[in-house]
This record gives C-alpha cells, sequence and structure tokens, in this order.
C-alpha cells in the first residue's frame, strides 16, 4: 500500500466577522419627529463587542436641510448579539420637494484592536408630505393695448388650486 508522509493540516479557524449595513424601512415621508433606520448586521456573534464607525452621504437630499448629517457616528453591536441599530433625524420643512435620497455609509468596524470587513451603504429615500403645488395661468384684460395712447391692462394670475402656503410668483 502507499503511505503518506509528512502531511499537516493547519487550521486558522472560522473566517473573520464581517459588518453590513441596511436601511430598514428604506423610505421614510418627511414630516414633525420622523427617524430613518439604519442597522449593522455582524455575520456572527463575538464574544466581545464590535465597534461600527459610519457616516451619512447626500445624493439629491441635502445634509442639515433634509436630514441631521452624520460625519463619524459609531454604533456598538454587542458582545453575543449580531446587530445594532441607528437612527437619523429627518428634517421637515414647509417646501414641496421632490422625492429625495441619502445614505449610510459603514466606514468601518473593529473587534477590540483587529479590524473588520465593513462595507456597503444603504439608501434612505425620503418622500415629501407638502402638497405638490398648484400652477399659475396669466390672463390681460384688455388682451391688447394700442402703443402711444394713454391706456392700461391688468394682469391676473390663478392658481390652478388654494395652496396652504403663500404662493410667489
Amino acid at each position: 500500500g502507499a503511505m503518506l508522509d509528512n502531511f499537516r493540516l493547519i487550521s486558522n479557524g472560522p473566517p473573520p466577522p464581517s459588518v453590513t449595513v441596511s436601511a430598514t424601512p428604506g423610505t421614510v415621508t418627511e414630516g414633525v419627529a420622523v427617524l430613518a433606520t439604519a442597522t449593522f448586521t455582524l455575520s456572527a456573534a463575538q464574544a466581545a463587542d464590535v465597534t461600527v464607525t459610519y457616516s451619512t452621504l447626500s445624493i439629491t437630499a441635502m445634509a442639515g436641510l433634509d436630514f441631521t448629517p452624520v460625519a463619524a457616528g459609531t454604533a456598538i453591536i454587542p458582545a453575543g448579539q449580531t446587530s445594532a441599530v441607528v437612527q437619523i433625524s429627518i428634517l421637515n420643512d414647509a417646501i414641496y420637494e421632490t422625492t429625495e435620497l441619502f445614505e449610510v455609509a459603514l466606514t468601518g468596524a473593529t473587534l477590540g484592536a483587529q479590524a473588520l470587513t465593513a462595507f456597503g451603504t444603504a439608501a434612505i429615500t425620503i418622500l415629501d408630505d407638502e402638497p405638490v403645488p398648484a400652477s399659475v395661468t396669466v390672463a390681460a384684460t384688455p388682451p391688447t393695448v394700442t402703443q402711444g395712447v394713454a391706456a392700461s391692462a391688468t394682469a391676473t394670475l390663478t392658481l390652478s388650486a388654494a395652496q396652504g402656503v403663500d404662493t410667489t410668483v
């Protein structure tokens, strides 16, 4: 028979844990005291706390006008757990806006002094809570005047629907 000599199996143990981020839910409606939620998920529970760092990124939503920006946030995934949640305040205004977007970016994670694989962004969509603005039509009475003759005309601006706030044209 055959014999195998000088054979060793070296195991480095399980792969190192990694962290991902997701928005839960991914869409919020602007309003008073609205919070967007991002969840950081660890691939496997650990015996010690995992520290996660993150920031927010403006895409079409404006930091400071549509949401409270986070330049260098920290979240802790406690020992024995696999996730941590952070909340970002959505700022309300009285301005009609189209749907807007920002992201929560996972910038790093550590287990003690060991850096973990941490990647991804979570997109959060902000729906506006103001009504669609009315359209404006202009009509002149009379529609024509003769040049050089002392005459006047009146321009009438009409909204297609009443608005809850002043309309500037």
